[in-house]
């Protein structure tokens, strides 16, 4: 009865997951996990995470176990921390969504007092499949790019009277002046040249 109730918490370390199906299922070493001495190695034990978020934690990764009844054949994982990668010193209130990456915290969403950072780690931000994408500044909105670009036409004033960057280029364009003598030039001139 004892060994029931001290086995119904334990902690071990991550070293495999399967990923591929509705349920996440681990191998984790309890144990003396510096060695292969004293080492215990469970396999298939099911990771309960949290409703709308999804991870797959590296190798190494701390976990909490629960054993229903105390049974080590119907444990379940309840938490996972990875020290490296964790991220440190945040203030209270702050949230952090992030990512291991070779050891370490990689790219982040960062919710703090006032601002949300968004680090991608020299990666690529997408955001895809959205019908509309609006943001809502109450100053202005700065691009620090060498270059922007569009697929599409470029709209200014879309909620007054609407003016395309496009139609603007097209008249541009459109416009010539033939002969005569305009603040001392003279000729022909044609935008599409």
């Amino acid at each position: 009865m004892m060994s029931r109730i001290l086995n119904l918490i334990g902690r071990g370390r991550l070293t495999l997951v399967k990923d591929d199906k509705d349920v996440q299922r681990l191998q984790i070493s309890e144990g003396n996990t510096g060695s292969d001495e004293g080492e215990s190695l469970t396999d298939d034990i099911v990771m309960i995470g949290l409703f709308g978020l999804s991870s797959n934690a590296p190798e190494k990764t701390e976990v909490v176990l629960l054993r229903l009844g105390g049974d080590r054949s119907q444990t379940i994982a309840v938490g996972a921390n990875h020290r490296p990668s964790r991220p440190k010193n945040l203030a209270p209130g702050d949230t952090m969504l992030y990512r291991a990456k070779d050891g370490a915290r990689g790219a982040y969403i960062w919710l703090k007092d006032g601002v949300l950072q968004i680090d991608a780690a020299g990666g690529d931000v997408v955001v895809q499949n959205a019908a509309t994408a609006t943001i809502k500044a109450s100053t202005k909105v700065r691009l620090e790019t060498p270059k922007v670009e569009t697929t599409g036409d470029f709209i200014s004033r879309c909620d007054g009277t609407p003016v395309s960057m496009n139609a603007l280029r097209d008249a541009y364009h459109a416009h010539k002046h033939t002969g005569g003598t305009i603040s001392g030039n003279t000729g022909t001139t044609d935008h599409d040249a």
